[in-house]
Protein backbone atom coordinates (compact mmCIF):
# COMPACT_ATOMS: atom_id res chain seq x y z
CA UNK A 1 0.00 0.00 0.00
CA UNK A 2 1.24 3.70 -0.65
CA UNK A 3 1.67 5.95 1.35
CA UNK A 4 -0.92 8.02 -0.24
CA UNK A 5 -3.56 4.98 0.10
CA UNK A 6 -2.24 4.11 3.35
CA UNK A 7 -2.56 8.13 5.09
CA UNK A 8 -5.59 9.64 2.51
CA UNK A 9 -2.80 11.98 1.02
CA UNK A 10 -3.57 13.05 -2.21
CA UNK A 11 -1.49 12.26 -5.04
CA UNK A 12 -0.41 15.45 -7.13
CA UNK A 13 -2.41 14.86 -9.88
CA UNK A 14 -4.93 14.46 -7.90
CA UNK A 15 -4.00 17.77 -5.74
CA UNK A 16 -4.15 19.91 -9.41
CA UNK A 17 -7.60 18.81 -10.11
CA UNK A 18 -8.95 19.56 -6.70
CA UNK A 19 -7.22 23.07 -7.00
CA UNK A 20 -9.01 23.14 -10.98
CA UNK A 21 -12.58 21.63 -9.69
CA UNK A 22 -12.08 25.00 -6.82
CA UNK A 23 -11.47 27.71 -9.22
CA UNK A 24 -13.84 26.58 -11.58
CA UNK A 25 -16.70 26.58 -8.90
CA UNK A 26 -15.14 29.90 -7.33
CA UNK A 27 -15.42 31.68 -10.94
CA UNK A 28 -19.10 30.07 -11.75
CA UNK A 29 -20.39 31.63 -8.23
CA UNK A 30 -17.93 34.36 -8.02
CA UNK A 31 -17.61 35.70 -11.58
CA UNK A 32 -15.19 38.71 -12.90
CA UNK A 33 -17.67 41.59 -12.73
CA UNK A 34 -18.41 40.71 -9.22
CA UNK A 35 -14.49 40.14 -8.10
CA UNK A 36 -13.93 43.44 -10.19
CA UNK A 37 -16.47 45.87 -7.83
CA UNK A 38 -15.16 43.53 -4.87
CA UNK A 39 -11.69 45.02 -5.40
CA UNK A 40 -12.65 48.61 -6.88
CA UNK A 41 -14.38 49.00 -3.81
CA UNK A 42 -11.37 48.43 -1.97
CA UNK A 43 -10.94 52.73 -2.90
CA UNK A 44 -6.70 53.67 -3.02
CA UNK A 45 -5.63 50.71 -1.44
CA UNK A 46 -2.39 48.74 -3.51
CA UNK A 47 -4.83 45.80 -4.00
CA UNK A 48 -7.05 48.31 -5.97
CA UNK A 49 -4.28 49.54 -7.65
CA UNK A 50 -2.75 46.40 -8.78
CA UNK A 51 -5.94 44.90 -10.19
CA UNK A 52 -6.57 47.69 -11.84
CA UNK A 53 -2.93 47.80 -13.40
CA UNK A 54 -3.22 44.32 -14.99
CA UNK A 55 -7.01 44.76 -16.35
CA UNK A 56 -5.69 48.13 -18.23
CA UNK A 57 -2.44 45.83 -19.06
CA UNK A 58 -4.68 43.22 -20.73
CA UNK A 59 -7.10 44.94 -22.39
CA UNK A 60 -5.89 48.71 -23.24
CA UNK A 61 -8.84 49.71 -25.33
CA UNK A 62 -11.40 49.65 -21.94
CA UNK A 63 -11.75 52.96 -20.69
CA UNK A 64 -13.75 52.59 -17.88
CA UNK A 65 -10.93 50.83 -16.28
CA UNK A 66 -8.23 53.85 -17.60
CA UNK A 67 -10.81 56.22 -16.07
CA UNK A 68 -11.25 53.86 -12.50
CA UNK A 69 -7.03 53.72 -12.61
CA UNK A 70 -7.08 57.50 -13.16
CA UNK A 71 -9.20 57.79 -9.59
CA UNK A 72 -7.03 55.92 -7.73
CA UNK A 73 -3.71 57.43 -8.80
CA UNK A 74 -5.10 60.59 -8.19
CA UNK A 75 -6.22 59.79 -4.50
CA UNK A 76 -2.95 58.37 -3.64
CA UNK A 77 -0.75 61.58 -5.36
CA UNK A 78 0.70 60.30 -8.86
CA UNK A 79 -0.50 62.92 -11.07
CA UNK A 80 1.58 61.69 -14.48
CA UNK A 81 0.03 58.66 -13.84
CA UNK A 82 -3.13 59.43 -13.75
CA UNK A 83 -2.79 62.45 -16.55
CA UNK A 84 -1.47 59.72 -18.89
CA UNK A 85 -4.57 57.42 -18.27
CA UNK A 86 -6.79 60.07 -18.74
CA UNK A 87 -4.74 60.86 -21.94
CA UNK A 88 -5.17 57.21 -23.17
CA UNK A 89 -8.64 57.27 -22.30
CA UNK A 90 -10.80 56.66 -25.89
CA UNK A 91 -14.06 58.65 -25.76
CA UNK A 92 -16.34 56.27 -27.07
CA UNK A 93 -19.67 58.14 -25.85
CA UNK A 94 -20.55 61.29 -23.94
CA UNK A 95 -21.26 59.13 -20.68
CA UNK A 96 -17.14 58.75 -21.01
CA UNK A 97 -16.55 61.84 -22.01
CA UNK A 98 -18.71 63.07 -18.70
CA UNK A 99 -16.18 60.57 -17.02
CA UNK A 100 -13.40 61.66 -17.78
CA UNK A 101 -13.92 65.21 -17.92
CA UNK A 102 -14.53 65.31 -14.06
CA UNK A 103 -11.02 63.35 -13.45
CA UNK A 104 -9.41 66.37 -15.53
CA UNK A 105 -10.95 68.98 -12.81
CA UNK A 106 -10.14 66.57 -9.88
CA UNK A 107 -6.13 66.13 -11.36
CA UNK A 108 -5.81 70.21 -12.17
CA UNK A 109 -7.65 71.31 -8.54
CA UNK A 110 -4.58 68.64 -7.28
CA UNK A 111 -1.98 69.29 -9.72
CA UNK A 112 -2.50 72.87 -11.20
CA UNK A 113 1.25 72.16 -13.22
CA UNK A 114 -0.91 69.89 -15.56
CA UNK A 115 -3.20 72.04 -16.92
CA UNK A 116 -2.66 73.97 -19.90
CA UNK A 117 -4.46 77.38 -19.30
CA UNK A 118 -7.59 78.58 -17.02
CA UNK A 119 -9.33 78.63 -20.16
CA UNK A 120 -9.20 74.95 -20.96
CA UNK A 121 -10.57 74.02 -17.35
CA UNK A 122 -12.85 76.46 -17.65
CA UNK A 123 -14.26 75.13 -21.40
CA UNK A 124 -14.22 71.52 -19.20
CA UNK A 125 -16.40 72.79 -16.16
CA UNK A 126 -18.93 74.56 -18.70
CA UNK A 127 -18.90 71.24 -20.31
CA UNK A 128 -19.57 69.68 -17.78
CA UNK A 129 -22.34 71.73 -16.05
CA UNK A 130 -24.33 71.39 -19.86
CA UNK A 131 -23.94 67.33 -19.59
CA UNK A 132 -25.87 67.87 -16.49
CA UNK A 133 -28.58 70.59 -17.28
CA UNK A 134 -29.45 68.88 -20.53
CA UNK A 135 -29.49 65.13 -18.66
CA UNK A 136 -33.53 64.03 -18.29
CA UNK A 137 -32.56 60.43 -17.07
CA UNK A 138 -33.17 60.23 -13.08
CA UNK A 139 -30.94 57.34 -13.15
CA UNK A 140 -27.82 58.93 -15.38
CA UNK A 141 -28.27 61.57 -13.56
CA UNK A 142 -27.49 59.85 -10.08
CA UNK A 143 -24.47 58.18 -11.85
CA UNK A 144 -23.22 61.80 -12.17
CA UNK A 145 -23.99 63.30 -8.55
CA UNK A 146 -21.29 60.16 -7.27
CA UNK A 147 -19.02 60.72 -9.44
CA UNK A 148 -18.74 64.43 -9.24
CA UNK A 149 -19.48 64.06 -5.39
CA UNK A 150 -16.73 61.68 -5.09
CA UNK A 151 -14.12 63.57 -6.53
CA UNK A 152 -15.29 66.87 -4.95
CA UNK A 153 -16.44 68.81 -7.90
CA UNK A 154 -18.95 70.39 -6.14
CA UNK A 155 -20.69 73.05 -8.18
CA UNK A 156 -21.28 69.95 -10.76
CA UNK A 157 -22.39 67.80 -7.84
CA UNK A 158 -25.39 70.36 -7.07
CA UNK A 159 -26.07 70.93 -9.78
CA UNK A 160 -27.17 67.69 -10.28
CA UNK A 161 -28.75 67.16 -7.50
CA UNK A 162 -30.96 69.88 -8.42
CA UNK A 163 -31.81 68.49 -11.32
CA UNK A 164 -32.90 65.09 -9.69
CA UNK A 165 -35.25 66.71 -7.19
CA UNK A 166 -37.82 67.71 -9.47
CA UNK A 167 -38.28 63.83 -10.86
CA UNK A 168 -37.87 62.41 -7.31
CA UNK A 169 -40.84 61.78 -5.32
CA UNK A 170 -40.36 58.97 -2.60
CA UNK A 171 -36.62 59.85 -1.77
CA UNK A 172 -36.66 63.55 -1.52
CA UNK A 173 -35.64 63.59 1.55
CA UNK A 174 -32.48 62.06 0.45
CA UNK A 175 -31.49 64.52 -2.24
CA UNK A 176 -32.67 67.58 -0.28
CA UNK A 177 -29.83 66.43 1.92
CA UNK A 178 -27.29 66.10 -0.46
CA UNK A 179 -28.40 69.19 -2.57
CA UNK A 180 -28.02 71.55 1.10
CA UNK A 181 -24.64 69.27 1.76
CA UNK A 182 -22.76 70.03 -2.09
CA UNK A 183 -24.03 74.02 -1.52
CA UNK A 184 -22.22 74.43 1.47
CA UNK A 185 -18.86 72.62 -0.06
CA UNK A 186 -19.60 75.49 -2.61
CA UNK A 187 -20.01 78.29 0.60
CA UNK A 188 -22.94 79.13 -0.66
CA UNK A 189 -24.70 79.11 3.40
CA UNK A 190 -28.05 80.39 2.72
CA UNK A 191 -28.97 77.83 -0.13
CA UNK A 192 -27.77 75.28 1.61
CA UNK A 193 -30.01 76.63 5.10
CA UNK A 194 -32.89 76.46 2.42
CA UNK A 195 -32.22 72.80 1.45
CA UNK A 196 -32.08 72.11 4.98
CA UNK A 197 -34.96 73.38 6.11
CA UNK A 198 -37.16 71.58 3.17
CA UNK A 199 -35.48 68.22 4.41
CA UNK A 200 -36.68 69.28 8.10
CA UNK A 201 -40.38 69.64 6.32
CA UNK A 202 -40.19 66.13 4.86
CA UNK A 203 -37.95 64.26 7.44
CA UNK A 204 -39.47 60.53 8.37
CA UNK A 205 -39.43 61.13 11.69
CA UNK A 206 -38.97 63.20 14.51
CA UNK A 207 -35.27 63.13 15.60
CA UNK A 208 -33.92 63.67 12.18
CA UNK A 209 -36.37 66.52 11.72
CA UNK A 210 -35.00 68.03 14.67
CA UNK A 211 -31.12 67.57 13.89
CA UNK A 212 -31.82 68.58 10.10
CA UNK A 213 -33.56 71.53 11.62
CA UNK A 214 -30.73 72.70 13.95
CA UNK A 215 -28.38 72.05 11.20
CA UNK A 216 -29.67 74.62 8.92
CA UNK A 217 -29.62 77.26 11.58
CA UNK A 218 -25.50 75.88 12.24
CA UNK A 219 -24.97 76.38 8.71
CA UNK A 220 -25.85 79.98 8.88
CA UNK A 221 -24.10 80.60 12.26
CA UNK A 222 -20.79 79.45 11.15
CA UNK A 223 -21.61 81.96 8.30
CA UNK A 224 -22.28 84.79 10.71
CA UNK A 225 -25.54 85.43 8.81
CA UNK A 226 -27.66 86.38 12.00
CA UNK A 227 -30.12 88.38 9.71
CA UNK A 228 -30.96 85.20 7.35
CA UNK A 229 -31.43 83.56 11.23
CA UNK A 230 -34.08 86.29 11.52
CA UNK A 231 -35.64 85.26 8.59
CA UNK A 232 -35.52 81.60 9.00
CA UNK A 233 -36.88 81.40 12.61
CA UNK A 234 -39.96 84.19 11.22
CA UNK A 235 -40.87 82.04 8.33
CA UNK A 236 -40.43 78.73 10.36
CA UNK A 237 -42.18 78.65 13.34
CA UNK A 238 -45.74 77.62 12.16
CA UNK A 239 -43.91 74.92 10.77
CA UNK A 240 -41.52 74.24 13.67
CA UNK A 241 -42.62 75.66 16.92
CA UNK A 242 -45.56 73.16 18.12
CA UNK A 243 -41.73 70.30 18.79
CA UNK A 244 -40.93 71.70 22.73
CA UNK A 245 -37.41 70.33 21.34
CA UNK A 246 -37.33 72.52 18.07
CA UNK A 247 -38.70 75.53 20.08
CA UNK A 248 -35.96 75.41 22.76
CA UNK A 249 -33.44 75.15 19.80
CA UNK A 250 -35.56 78.19 17.96
CA UNK A 251 -35.10 79.97 21.24
CA UNK A 252 -31.54 79.27 21.94
CA UNK A 253 -31.05 80.80 18.32
CA UNK A 254 -33.11 83.81 18.65
CA UNK A 255 -31.18 84.86 21.66
CA UNK A 256 -27.96 84.20 19.92
CA UNK A 257 -28.79 87.18 17.25
CA UNK A 258 -28.29 89.87 20.09
CA UNK A 259 -31.86 91.11 19.62
CA UNK A 260 -33.85 91.04 22.62
CA UNK A 261 -36.91 91.89 20.91
CA UNK A 262 -36.95 89.71 18.08
CA UNK A 263 -35.93 86.72 20.64
CA UNK A 264 -39.07 87.83 22.38
CA UNK A 265 -41.25 87.72 19.57
CA UNK A 266 -40.05 84.54 18.46
CA UNK A 267 -40.85 84.07 22.08
CA UNK A 268 -44.52 84.91 22.16
CA UNK A 269 -45.06 82.64 18.69
CA UNK A 270 -43.97 79.46 20.20
CA UNK A 271 -46.36 80.37 23.14
CA UNK A 272 -49.26 80.49 20.90
CA UNK A 273 -48.84 77.41 19.11
CA UNK A 274 -48.10 75.30 22.14
CA UNK A 275 -51.25 76.51 23.65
Amino acid sequence: MSIANKYHVFRLHEFAATLTLAAAACWAVYPENRLTDLVISEKNSPVSVKYLESIVRINPGDSRYRLLLADRYIGTGQHERAMAQLLAATVQDTETLFSRDVRTLALYREAPQYMKSGKEASIISARTLSAILSENSRQRLGAQYAETAALGIWPAALAAAERILPFETWNRYYWLIKAAEASEHCAMPQKAASYYISAAKTAPDQERRRQVFRKALLTLSAAGLQRDIKKTLYACAKDFASDKVTAATMLSFSRQTGDPYFARDIALQILRMNR
